[in-house]
């Protein structure tokens, strides 16, 4: 879609921010409720690996994201490792990227064109491929696994990560698939909700990607500590003797 009101923005954003923007807003013309999640520059594989969007619902949907700044090189090995891990992954490419890439990509790889006007063009839905529950237990951290276990009753003496995620992996499947997704998500929940607060009843904006990240949210700051009655009482007299000096 076209950015209505948002000509700056565009102007001073970078192409991938503006490319992200037009695939939120594209999927927020289909989605009827918000996403569970949504993570920009997600880190994967160990952090070897950076997915550009990811969006986590009842399934988590990776976009690999090519504008036309980018090159393509790398684009198969991207969408391989991909794959591995998230349950359909969406390949989002410029228009002069378009016959060059698509032939080497499978089947099940969604390819989204995307126009210099903003515009997508869906050309390939792709599959879902469902990954098995310990496959999404390595995009959570320890902690988050520990959590999930916990939500499910499960308490036992397990303390290292393979066998917290042989344990997660034998609880019923469905079950403790939703409940891996939720614990992931709470991860994203607060950079989510902001984002979504602040683009609430518009178009995203290419400056509103910021707002994904986990590191960038405002923190209050520390409150000021009271001044004592001897710390002010020689602040003036220090003031007063410098005045004099002058």
């Amino acid at each position: 879609m076209a950015f209505d009101g948002g000509c700056r923005s565009l102007e001073l954003s970078s192409p991938e921010a503006v490319a992200k923007a037009a695939v939120l807003n594209h999927l927020g013309e289909r989605c009827q409720t918000p996403p569970l999640a949504i993570m920009s520059e997600f880190c994967f594989n160990r952090s070897m690996n950076r997915a550009d969007l990811v969006v986590l619902d009842r399934q988590i949907t990776c976009f690999e994201i090519k504008t036309h700044a980018d090159s393509i090189t790398r684009l198969q090995n991207q969408i391989e490792t991909s794959r591995i891990y998230f349950d359909k992954v969406i390949a989002v490419l410029a228009s002069k990227h378009i016959q060059n890439a698509s032939e080497h990509l499978g089947e099940d790889v969604g390819l989204w064109e995307y126009k210099h006007d903003g515009t997508i063009t869906i050309l390939r839905r792709g599959r879902r491929n469902m990954r098995p529950t310990a496959r999404l237990a390595d995009l959570m951290t320890l902690q988050e696994i520990r959590s999930c276990l916990r939500s499910l009753g499960c308490t036992g003496a397990a303390s290292d990560r393979p066998d917290l995620v042989q344990q997660l992996s034998s609880a019923p499947k469905n079950v403790a698939r939703q409940a891996a997704l939720v614990a992931l998500s709470r991860r994203f929940k607060k950079s989510t909700d902001a984002f979504l607060s602040a683009t609430r009843g518009r178009v995203v904006l290419p400056s509103d990607i910021k707002a994904l990240s986990r590191f960038l949210l405002v923190r209050p700051a520390p409150a000021c500590k009271p001044c004592s009655p001897e710390s002010l009482e020689k602040l003036l007299s220090d003031l007063a003797v410098s005045e004099g000096n002058t």
